[in-house]
C-alpha cells in the first residue's frame, strides 16, 4: 500500500514542480515541498502527499538551520524590533552597522539567512550582489563618500551578510587609504537612531527612487525594547 501512495505522490510531484518552477526558484520549491510535508505511512516518497495512519496528527517538517547574530537580527528587523534597519530591499535588509567607525557604514543582511553567496541560486545571487551594489550607490549620492568597500567574510558568523562601507576624502590621512578594519571598531560610536534619522530617511528615499525596495510592516524599531 505504501509504494501505492508514493508511486500516486510521483505522479502528482512531477507535473506540479514543472508548474511550480515557472513561479518559484528551486530553493523556494523545496521549502514549500518541506513544508507541506507531513508525517503519515513510512514510505520513500518525495513528501508532497501522505496519508494520516493509526489516527496520528500530520505535523508540519521544520528545517532545522544554525541560530547566528545574522538570523537574530533578520528576525528582529522582520518583527520592527531593530532601529538600524534602513529598507527592506529585495534580497533582505540594508542596516547600519553596529559601530559607525565611519558616517553611513551598512550591513545587507538576506532574508531568508544562508550560510554564504554560493548557498543562493543563480537568480537570488544576482539580487543579492545587486542590492548591495545599490545600497553603496545610495550611500554614495546621499553621504557625499569617494567611494564605496565590499566584503563578504562569513568566517566568525557562519551566514550571508554583505559590509557596505562608505570611504571619505577627510578622513584621519593614516587610515584613509587603508582597509576598513584598520580602524579600532571598539572605539567607534555606536548607531543612534535619533542621532542618525536625517540619513536613514534619505537613504530610504534614495533607495524607493531606485525602485529597490519592498513595503515594511513596522517602521524600524517600533517595537524594540524599551
Amino acid at each position: 500500500m505504501s509504494w501505492g501512495i508514493a508511486f500516486f505522490e510521483y505522479l502528482l510531484q512531477v507535473p506540479g514542480n514543472r508548474i511550480g518552477y515557472t513561479q518559484l526558484s528551486l530553493p523556494q520549491l523545496k521549502i514549500l515541498q518541506e513544508a507541506t510535508a507531513g508525517r503519515g505511512l513510512e514510505h520513500s516518497g518525495c513528501g508532497i502527499f501522505r496519508v494520516p495512519f493509526a489516527g496520528r496528527p500530520m505535523k508540519i517538517e521544520a528545517i532545522q538551520e544554525p541560530q547566528t547574530p545574522i538570523h537574530a537580527q533578520v528576525i528582529a528587523a522582520r518583527e520592527g524590533r531593530d532601529p538600524r534597519v534602513i529598507a527592506r530591499l529585495f534580497s533582505g535588509w540594508a542596516v547600519f552597522g553596529e559601530r559607525q567607525f565611519v558616517r553611513g557604514y551598512a550591513v545587507l543582511l538576506p532574508d531568508p539567512v544562508v550560510p554564504n553567496l554560493n548557498a543562493l541560486g543563480a537568480r537570488e545571487r544576482i539580487a543579492f550582489l545587486s542590492d548591495m551594489s545599490r545600497l553603496g550607490d545610495a550611500l554614495l549620492k546621499v553621504t557625499g563618500a569617494t567611494r564605496i568597500n565590499y566584503a563578504i567574510f562569513g568566517n566568525r558568523e557562519p551566514a550571508l551578510h554583505a559590509h557596505v562601507i562608505p570611504r571619505y576624502v577627510d578622513e584621519p590621512q593614516a587610515l584613509r587609504g587603508a582597509q576598513p578594519w584598520a580602524y579600532d571598531w571598539s572605539a567607534a560610536p555606536a548607531f543612534e537612531r535619533a542621532s542618525s534619522r536625517e540619513l536613514a530617511e534619505s537613504l530610504l528615499r534614495e533607495l524607493t527612487r531606485m525602485g529597490v525596495t519592498k513595503p515594511m510592516r513596522f517602521n524600524p524599531g517600533a517595537n524594540a525594547d524599551g
